[in-house]
Order: structure tokens, then C-alpha cells, then sequence
């Protein structure tokens, strides 16, 4: 039987590195499942109730479904080759191969963050489109902030991966990935509560309840999303063991709360029997709305 010898001092440094991602696995697979149990339950209330725009919902949905499944099983095969590098250490052996096997793993999951991230806020910038009867010049905006986004996340990820020297955070591209919801938040639900007040100034049906609980669903998918980036960035400044576990739980969090916003949106909206575009439509800026098909993506 062979037996290794290695110092505290190197054995704790390996392991104190493998701790972190054995954390953000354990926090992303719990929010993974949830995730799960939400798009399935979205898939089928799309059919049952014969969601409105279900085909455009199904594609973005299983899009992101495809795209978070597979950041799930990356961040388990980085976790194992972690644990890995902990024996190879112990036994002496090199590392050179497993670490960069690993760097590599690493850097196709962070594009796929990004290219899930650009899925979800394209999906967020097409319920914007809609909710404003389709006004192409809105969504100019949000637009380029998601592309400058993109782009600049998939730059300094590809920099960063070849050990080019960069001048920006990475977590940069998620604060402006946060202005890009935030904008997107503040134009849906302004939309919502604009033509909501002028029903509301028009007619006393108990209809124009729908408005406020649309834009109260808005305001919510985008606050949890925002707090999440926030506490993700916020705790990343700091070295405090207490920051570093924040920011553990945050970055295993995070791939799959990108997912399960839209995918908790989709869900409330099949409960309510349809995403309903046809009413901003007829409102065309007016009172005149038929309550009955009140219904925001």
C-alpha cells in the first residue's frame, strides 16, 4: 500500500481551492432542480391552457433549459477534476494537465452564462416590444446595452482566458447586464402602469385589477434577478470570510436564477390561461380595453 506525504501548509492551499466550487455546485444544483421543476411546469401549462405566443415562450424556454442543463453538468465535471487536483497533490503528481483541462471547462461555462444571459434579456426585450404594441423604437435601447453587454462579456472572458492582461472587471458586463434589466423593468411595467391609470380613468370594471398585478409581477422578476447580481458583486469586493461564502452562494446561484426569472414569469402567466398581446393592440394608447384578455409575457 502506498502512502503519501505532503505538507499542511500545500495540502491546505489545494483544498481551500476546491472548497469554493464544491460549494457553488451544491448551491447551483439546488436551484437547478427548482429551475427543473419550473420549466416543466411551464411546458405543460403552455399546452393545457393554450398560452398565447406559446411557440415563441417554447423555444426560449427549452433554450435556456438546454443552456442551463449544460452549465449544471460542467460545473459538476469542474467540481470533480477539483477533487481531482486535491489527490494529484497529494500523491506529488503534476497538475499541469487537469489545470488546464480545467481553466477550459471554466471558460466554456462563463460563455454560456453569457450566451443564457443574452437568451433571457432578449426574451425580457421581445415582452417589452409587445407590451408597448410593438414599437420598434423601444427596444432600441435595451438593444444595444444587451449587445455592448454581450460583446464586452465575451471579450474580457476570452482575454482573461488566454492571460491577456485586462482593463475591466469581469463583473463589469454583469453590472451593465443589471442596467439592462433594470431598463427593461422600468420600461414594461411603466408601459403597464401608463395605460393601466388611463383604463382605470375611464372605467370602473373590477378588470383593471389585472394592471396592477401584471406590473407588480414585472417589478418582482426584475428585483429578485437585480438583488441577486447586486449580492454577487457587492460580496466579490470583499476578501471577509463571511463575503467569500456570500459570494460562493451567490455564484452557484446565479446561472440558474438567470433561468428560473423568465421561466417563474412563463409559469404565472400559463396559470392565468395566456400571454395576451392582442390587448395592447386594441388599446392602441386608449381606454378601450377588453379586460377579459388582460395578460402581459
Amino acid at each position: 500500500m502506498q502512502s503519501y506525504t505532503i505538507g499542511a501548509a500545500d495540502f491546505a492551499d489545494s483544498w481551500g481551492q476546491a472548497t469554493p466550487i464544491l460549494y457553488e455546485t451544491a448551491v447551483e444544483l439546488v436551484f437547478y432542480m427548482i429551475f427543473l421543476a419550473m420549466f416543466i411546469l411551464a411546458m405543460f401549462l403552455y399546452h393545457r391552457n393554450k398560452v398565447t405566443g406559446a411557440r415563441i415562450l417554447t423555444y426560449s424556454t427549452s433554450a435556456m433549459f438546454v443552456l442551463g442543463t449544460i452549465q449544471m453538468v460542467l460545473k459538476v465535471v469542474i467540481a470533480v477534476f477539483a477533487l481531482r487536483m486535491v489527490r494529484l497533490a497529494v500523491e506529488g503528481s503534476s497538475l499541469v494537465r487537469n489545470t488546464f483541462i480545467h481553466d477550459r471547462l471554466v471558460f466554456v461555462r462563463y460563455i454560456l452564462l453569457l450566451t443564457n444571459n443574452a437568451v433571457t434579456d432578449s426574451l425580457f426585450i421581445y415582452r417589452c416590444y409587445v407590451v408597448w404594441g410593438r414599437e420598434i423604437c423601444v427596444t432600441i435601447l435595451p438593444l444595444a446595452m444587451l449587445t455592448a453587454t454581450t460583446i464586452l462579456g465575451y471579450v474580457t472572458t476570452v482575454r482573461d482566458n488566454y492571460q491577456f492582461r485586462s482593463v475591466i472587471d469581469p463583473k463589469f458586463s454583469f453590472i451593465m447586464s443589471l442596467a439592462t434589466n433594470s431598463t427593461l423593468t422600468a420600461l414594461t411595467a411603466g408601459r403597464m402602469w401608463w395605460v393601466g391609470r388611463e383604463v382605470r380613468m375611464a372605467s370602473s370594471l373590477p378588470g383593471t385589477r389585472n394592471y396592477n398585478s401584471a406590473v407588480v409581477m414585472i417589478l418582482e422578476s426584475g428585483a429578485l434577478y437585480s438583488l441577486c447580481v447586486i449580492a454577487y458583486v457587492v460580496s466579490g469586493a470583499f476578501l471577509s470570510p463571511s463575503a467569500i461564502v456570500v459570494n460562493n452562494i451567490f455564484t452557484g446561484a446565479l446561472p440558474q436564477v438567470v433561468n428560473i426569472v423568465p421561466t417563474l414569469i412563463a409559469v404565472r402567466v400559463g396559470l392565468s390561461r395566456g400571454v395576451e398581446a392582442r390587448w395592447l393592440d386594441r388599446a392602441s394608447g386608449s381606454a378601450n380595453v377588453t379586460f377579459t384578455s388582460i395578460r402581459v409575457l
